[in-house]
């Protein structure tokens, strides 16, 4: 029983040994292991290619840069993860479409067999209503002969109501006409009355209405005075923030860990032919007068070709660097933990509860 123990003890001992050891193998090469990226600028096609690799194969990142769009990729041991195009989204959602379409169908086909049901009900109670209102032979024969009489006599009694009614309709004639007449002179009376009601409130508000539109503009102006002046003062108090010893001190620390992290990130190798010009000789000198204060940083590997007669830009750069995660841990624990950074915030904090 004490062999077995100790085998169960050392087996446990062994698997906690080896999963410590993959974490601080995987830590290490999260901290030490270089992101290496490199890329190439086409200023004849107009694009610009960068791929971004860490641990070879292990995570990868490539990037398209073209006047319309940007395309780009997240590989993890080249199987595409992400994409800018969602097509990762895409592939998931397939098979929820495809029961999504299935449900649809099945849906519908119910709903047909559904309506095809109603319509059949439908006209089978409107068949039996129809034959219930028809009436038999002997009893249409029956109700024939009674509208024929009624037919005859009402075309003997014809012209004497039409008689009557052309009597009739000339008295309230003349009464209507009379009516519609002090009608037509009321609603014009009413309309006069409402024009000059109308009239005279707009001559009454036309007085004051420029009196109102500049103390409405003076209230704006003084508004927006009032908003600059705030800002001013802010301005002015994040200027004397930074202008204190500790603001000084911070700013320092801060360029020199931003210099030190461009020494870092900036390309180790460059090389290339650009040929440039603006069509106009004085801006091209200006130009390369400009490029030349970085000829340390590109050296050699790139040549720079000005043309002072016509306006173009040709050529391809490609370039290739690295960076570590250690550096950029360095850099801002550095920075947080400077006691002028903390100060700055102190004072940061007891602006913003002034305010």
């Amino acid at each position: 029983m004490e062999k077995i123990i100790l085998l169960v003890l050392v087996t446990i001992a062994k698997v906690i040994g080896i999963l410590l050891a993959v974490l601080v193998i995987v830590a290490l090469a999260i901290l030490f292991a270089a992101v290496r990226y490199c890329g190439k600028i086409s200023f004849d096609d107009k694009k610009a290619q960068i791929s971004i690799r860490w641990l070879g194969v292990v995570l990868c990142v490539p990037i398209l840069i073209t006047e319309k769009d940007l395309q780009w990729k997240v590989r993890v041991f080249g199987v595409p993860i992400l994409r800018s195009d969602g097509a990762h989204k895409k592939r998931r959602s397939k098979k929820s479409s495809a029961q999504k379409a299935q449900k649809r169908k099945a849906e519908k086909a119910a709903e047909t067999v559904q309506k095809t049901q109603e319509s059949s009900k439908q006209e089978k109670k409107a068949l039996s209503v129809n034959l219930e209102k028809s009436p038999t032979a002997p009893e249409q024969e029956k109700q024939i002969a009674p509208k024929q009489a009624t037919d005859k006599t009402e075309e003997q009694n014809v012209p004497k109501k039409q008689s009557d009614k052309t009597e009739e309709q000339n008295v309230p004639k003349k009464q209507s006409d009379k009516t519609e007449e002090q009608i037509a002179s009321k609603q014009t009376t009413d309309q006069r009355e409402e024009q000059s009601a109308f009239r005279q409130a707009d001559e009454r508000e036309k007085k004051p209405r420029g009196i109102r539109q500049l103390f409405l503009w003076l209230q704006n102006v003084i508004k927006i005075v009032r908003k600059i002046k705030k800002k001013v003062h802010s301005v002015q108090d994040l200027v004397d923030i930074l202008r204190s010893d500790a603001g000084k001190a911070f700013i320092c620390i801060v360029k020199e860990n931003v210099i030190h992290l461009w020494k870092q990130i900036h390309p180790r190798r460059m090389r290339g032919k650009v040929i440039f010009g603006t069509g106009d000789p004085c801006s091209t000198g200006e130009l390369l007068g400009v490029l030349a204060l970085f000829y340390a940083w590109y050296g050699n590997g790139v040549q720079i070709i000005p043309d002072f007669e016509q306006k173009r830009i040709e050529g391809n750069v490609s370039f290739r660097g690295r960076i570590r995660m250690i550096t950029l841990i360095c850099i801002a624990w550095r920075i947080i933990k400077n006691k002028d950074g903390r100060k700055l915030l102190h004072e940061w904090e007891k602006w913003k509860e002034e305010k």
